[in-house]
């Protein structure tokens, strides 16, 4: 009997966690659109807004359920989290091939 409560429990947490992730990259998805709607494509502002909230969500989650945890120690990290994040977006941003074309010799 525990062993099965253990395994229903395994498998629980993985369902919470796939569903969680579907949310996100739905979510992601629907923030990067809007950002090029709104802000063009020269910079990935979905990819920064999501980061933002999606890292200050997660800190404060993890903040409110560990026992004496400490709000200040979780906003800082996760503003670190953001600025890795952008600054990643922007470099794999420069990988994707978005370059000004450049002038023909003819």
């Amino acid at each position: 009997m525990a062993r099965w409560r253990a395994f229903r429990g395994g498998v629980l947490l993985y369902a919470f966690v796939a569903a969680g992730a579907a949310i996100g990259g739905v979510g992601r998805a629907l923030v990067s659109l809007a950002s090029i709607e709104l802000a063009g494509s020269r910079f990935p502002w979905g990819t920064l807004v999501a980061n933002a909230v999606g890292s200050f969500f997660i800190g404060f989650y993890a903040t409110l359920t560990e026992p004496g945890a400490n709000i200040g120690l979780s906003i800082v990290s996760s503003l670190l989290a953001v600025w890795a994040g952008a600054i990643m977006a922007a470099r794999l941003n420069r990988l994707s091939g978005d370059r000004a074309p450049s002038a023909s010799t003819e």
